[in-house]
């Protein structure tokens, strides 16, 4: 049975849930058949807006993971692609990987200006990149990924190709059909000029959001966690239905979304750019905080507090850096083996 959306009919189950979200470095998964296909579906949405439209963005931009877990190199994390400013002020296209922005391929549209930019990846060889753009515009289908800016006046746009896909920025209005007939027409007959030396990185004002969808993957990595600890029929229980409600998208989450973000003093220094979940009796709630990166943290009153809940604090921390996840308990002994010279549970 999903612990999100019961016994609803229709459910499946092939995938498998991670604990912590997999694209900011979770290792653990939930035991399959706790988490439904159409459940982690959702939750794979949600995390998509949390790892590139949130306050966690940059982070898991500056620190990692990137692909395949990867700290450096080509498979940093990057930034969705966006409009950015060159070094002259123009408007382009661009993301950020690690501490650095960096241009695509790009052919801009400003009034009756065409301007093409040479991406940051080709930046030594402008004619191979204006050739395999031109191959790669005359390509293009009904398919790209729309990027709406009020930056941009009406009429003008910016086209780019990036890692085999199509992207076309514009303002609220876009003629589709007009745009092709345009790039094809450069295309096929214009040449790239002189290359503009000055253009190195571009900048970036990034917006990011805290919204609902973002709060809410916080809530669910808790259930998660909690569940993982504890098992599914510990987070079935009726307790629990309102604030899963709420996750999943079927719920009012008013009382969620206003609690206090926190920030806690913690004399237990998890690894550094830790995630993790704490669980604790207060006020007679059974209350979670959950926390990324060490930084960004969310409280929930998860349910009212059982007298057989524990009485003490438990969780489960996620040292990603280093591939490890321990429960609040087995980080503690190994912070007295470290500090003391005891051995594990001794």
């Amino acid at each position: 049975m999903c612990i999100y959306y019961g016994d609803k009919e229709g459910l499946t189950y092939r995938e498998v849930e991670h604990v912590f979200p997999a694209g900011i470095g979770g290792i653990s998964v939930l035991e399959r058949g706790m988490v439904s296909d159409q459940a982690n579906s959702l939750f794979s949405k949600l995390e998509l807006k949390f790892m590139h439209e949130s306050l966690i963005a940059l982070t898991r931009v500056l620190f990692g993971p990137g692909k395949r877990g990867s700290h450096a190199g080509k498979d940093m994390a990057k930034t969705r692609i966006s409009i950015v400013n060159d070094d002259d002020g123009k408007l382009t296209l661009g993301y950020i990987s690690g501490k650095a922005g960096y241009y695509i391929d790009c052919l801009a549209k400003h009034g009756e200006v065409y301007t093409f930019t040479v991406g940051s990846e080709h930046h030594d060889d402008p004619l191979s990149a204006w050739s395999a753009f031109c191959g790669n515009m005359m390509n293009m289908g009904s398919r790209f990924v729309s990027i709406t800016s009020k930056e941009l006046e009406p009429g003008d746009w910016i086209a780019g190709f990036y890692n085999s896909k199509y992207y076309i920025a514009h303002g609220d209005d876009l003629d589709l059909s007009r745009v092709k007939r345009t790039l094809k027409a450069l295309t096929e007959i214009s040449k790239p000029g002189k290359l503009n030396e000055k253009m190195t990185q571009p900048k970036f004002d990034i917006s990011l959001v805290d919204s609902d969808e973002i709060t809410r993957v916080f809530a669910k990595t808790a259930i998660n966690v909690l569940a993982h600890l504890k098992g599914p029929e510990f987070v079935c229980e009726e307790r629990f239905s309102e604030i899963k409600n709420w996750i999943i998208g079927e719920g009012n989450g008013d009382r969620f979304t206003q609690l206090p973000r926190i920030n806690i003093d913690n004399p237990l220094r998890f690894p550094k750019n830790a995630h993790w979940c704490i669980f604790q009796k207060i006020g007679g709630k059974l209350v979670a905080v959950v926390c990324f990166y060490n930084a960004y943290s969310n409280c929930f009153e998860l349910a009212e507090a059982l007298p057989t809940d524990p009485g003490i604090p438990f969780g489960f921390i996620c040292d990603w850096e280093n591939k490890k996840e321990y429960t609040l308990e087995q980080w503690v002994y190994s912070v007295i083996e470290r500090r003391c010279g005891y051995s594990y549970g001794t």
